[in-house]
């Protein structure tokens, strides 16, 4: 009676073996898959093209899938092609998908191409997307291009509370860094104008993914441009862009260059924005700054001015001519710090100095033989 109850037990366990057995067999699958489609009419003509490549193993998966078709009217004629490739393991993930067009009618004709490349591991993701484009119409051809590289990593908290919640409250809490790269390309020319622009922006950010803190991010914006008219107007510009935003505080800077047609007509500028603006040199290996601009105000180690109209002088140092006498003192001295100053003279019989004082006279052997104010 043992054995036939233990009998029946191990053919039990056969049995549901034999089931796992059938359901994993069905689970894995090779198949290649292909359908083409024609259809002609008195004003239309369509043909078509699918291929599918696909094998699995339980859940992992990998794809390959292509789309062609043509259509011709009397009107316009169209051709693309798609293409997608995927696989998936769990749910890690990466694919490649691009779709290429071509259109023409009796105005414009227009080619373009986007293309998507991405991946997927838990909470990181990187993906390239790319868009082409050229159209030309009957008054313009345009031709542009954008694109973009991302990448994101999501770190979840590992803390868990007691209570259960520490699933939502590790995904309120979680923390995500991402860093992008955009670039866009656009050229234009018409029968009376010609354009070319290019912008470039990087951004990096990490915070939390539920906003309660304030992200650190960067960024930095590069933008070039030139433009040509028939009437003769013509400009041309290039600008950098920078961004910061850290602990709650955010700084920008900035410089701009470039040429326009104004009043009196073309006119260069170079502008620069920033909280601290220094020229900076190196000799024999050291570096140094001869001129900086920091909060309102310029700061010069020494500068060489041949002609200056300044409405309003504030100093706090002493001047003193280049000219000295026989005793090496200069003819000139003023002393804007305590108000004093010396003006001297000098000749074969003597000196003479000049100071907030009075006016002193001295012989050859610099013996004071006048002396008009405050007698020394």
């Amino acid at each position: 009676m043992a054995r036939a109850i233990e009998t029946g037990q191990i053919k039990a366990s056969d049995l549901s073996g034999s089931l796992q057995n059938l359901k994993s067999k069905l689970s894995d699958l090779a198949k290649v898959s292909e359908e083409s489609r024609t259809r002609a009419s008195q004003n239309e003509a369509m043909a078509s093209r699918l291929v599918m490549v696909e094998s699995r193993v339980a859940d992992n998966v990998s794809s390959i899938r292509t789309l062609e078709q043509t259509v011709v009217t009397n009107e316009q004629a169209t051709a693309s092609r798609f293409a997608d490739v995927d696989t998936k393991v769990g749910e890690n993930t990466a694919g490649i998908a691009q779709l290429d067009k071509a259109v023409t009618d009796n105005e414009a004709s227009t080619a373009s191409r986007l293309q998507q490349v991405n991946a997927r591991v838990d909470g990181a993701e990187s993906a390239i997307s790319d868009e082409e484009q050229a159209r030309v119409a009957g008054d313009e051809a345009i031709t542009q291009r954008l694109g973009l590289m991302e990448a994101s990593f999501v770190i979840p908290q590992t803390d868990r509370d007691d209570n259960g919640e520490g699933d939502l409250a590790s995904a309120m809490k979680s923390w995500e860094a991402t860093a992008k790269i955009a670039d866009e390309s656009r050229v234009r020319a018409t029968g009376d104008e010609a354009q070319a622009r290019r912008s470039e922006t990087l951004e990096a950010s990490i915070g939390q993914t539920n906003g309660e803190l304030a992200k650190t991010s960067a960024s930095v914006q590069t933008t070039s441009q030139a433009l040509a008219t028939l009437e003769g107007k013509a400009s041309a510009m290039w600008s950098v862009k920078l961004q910061v935003t850290s602990q709650g505080q955010y700084v920008a800077a900035g410089v701009g260059l470039g040429i326009e047609n104004g009043p009196a007509g073309l006119q260069s500028q170079f502008l620069v924005s920033a909280d601290r603006f220094a020229v900076v040199n190196g000799i024999n290996g050291a570096l140094s700054s001869p001129f900086v601009v920091e909060n309102g105000q310029v700061f010069m180690n020494s500068a060489f001015i041949n002609q200056a109209f300044i409405q309003q002088v504030v100093l706090g140092m002493t001047l003193r001519s280049q000219a000295v006498n026989s005793q090496g003192l200069p003819l000139i001295e003023l002393n804007m710090v305590n108000g004093t100053f010396v003006v001297r003279g000098q000749s074969a019989e003597g000196t003479t100095a000049l100071t907030n004082d009075g006016l002193y006279v001295y012989d050859v052997n610099g013996i004071e033989r006048a002396a008009v104010g405050r007698l020394t």
